[in-house]
């Protein structure tokens, strides 16, 4: 009896062992053959980063080649969104780093509010390996004098930028239209494009800006580099160099455009000194041409 009750518990501790050694196998067979791609990607997303390149978009001329939408180049403050979720979990270390900075950027001539950059830095548009924008149309000086103290203010840099230029000022501006920061239904729309869309990108919102956006678009470039698990620059890998958008002929003479829009505001004043003896003066809101 005292024999079979020894050879059961031998048999069941047996089983165990069994159970057990399986369980192991089926998960290293799991780690090493099923997700060996997923899980050597993710390895390497750790050390190697892609980052975008703005290409600057397509200029717009008039029909006598006169340009009537330039680009032009600004420096921008930048929050790396990886380091920033690594190494600023906290939302007290976030706002202290985001007063310093709006006082630093304020005194070298560029208002800045804090709670501005303490908004995007928590916004979830960006996603993890993006650059947040926080400040536009920063100096020379202040770009040399935040390269000097990196370990104050990790994952903030001056990048340059391009930027839309209108030399006729407000001329035909209902005809040109303009750009803006792209917005979460933009980003889907466009989530197949060609010419890929980060969220932080400006996109045509109104006239030929919007209508020609595929034309105008340049293709972003892409900058590969090596980081290491703090998030700092190694070595570069691969650059592809951004293709900047086609340009746009109209045949708008931009002249003609500025008598027609001055003549038509002398009517409008004009009309608004005629009254009537039961209406009054006419208000005149709006006229065409």
């Amino acid at each position: 009896m005292a024999k079979d009750s020894a050879r059961l518990r031998l048999n069941i501790i047996g089983i165990v062992a069994v159970a057990m050694l399986a369980a192991l196998t089926a998960r290293l067979w799991y780690l090493q053959v099923l997700v060996e791609e997923e899980a050597q990607a993710q390895a390497e997303a750790n050390v190697t980063r892609e980052i975008p390149i703005q290409a600057p978009r397509g200029r717009i001329f008039d029909v006598n080649s006169r340009i009537l939408v330039d680009n032009d180049t600004t420096l921008v403050v930048t929050m790396d969104a990886f380091i920033l979720r690594d190494q600023l979990p906290g939302r007290d270390d976030r706002a202290a780093l985001a007063l310093r900075l709006a006082t630093e950027i304020s005194k070298a001539g560029t208002l800045t509010k804090a709670v501005a950059i303490f908004d995007a830095m928590n916004d979830p548009k960006y996603g993890p390996f993006e650059k947040i924008p926080i400040a536009q149309g920063v100096t020379d000086e202040f770009k040399v004098w935040l390269a000097e103290r990196t370990d104050e203010f990790p994952g903030i840099e001056v990048d340059q930028v391009t930027v839309r230029t209108y030399p006729y000022g407000n001329l035909a501006a209902h005809l040109l239209g303009y750009v803006g920061a792209i917005n979460e239904t933009e980003v889907e729309q466009r989530a197949n494009s060609l010419k890929p869309y980060q969220r932080s990108d400006e996109i045509g919102k109104a006239g030929i800006e919007l209508a020609y956006e595929d034309v105008l678009r340049g293709v972003p470039g892409t900058r590969t580099i090596e980081v290491d698990a703090k998030g700092n620059f190694i070595r570069e890998l691969d650059y592809v160099e951004p293709r900047p958008g086609n340009d746009i002929r109209l045949t708008l003479d931009i002249d003609v455009q500025a008598l027609a829009e001055e003549q038509l505001l002398a009517q409008l004043e004009f009309a608004r000194t005629q009254q009537e003896k039961e209406l009054g003066f006419f208000p005149a809101p709006a006229g065409a041409g």
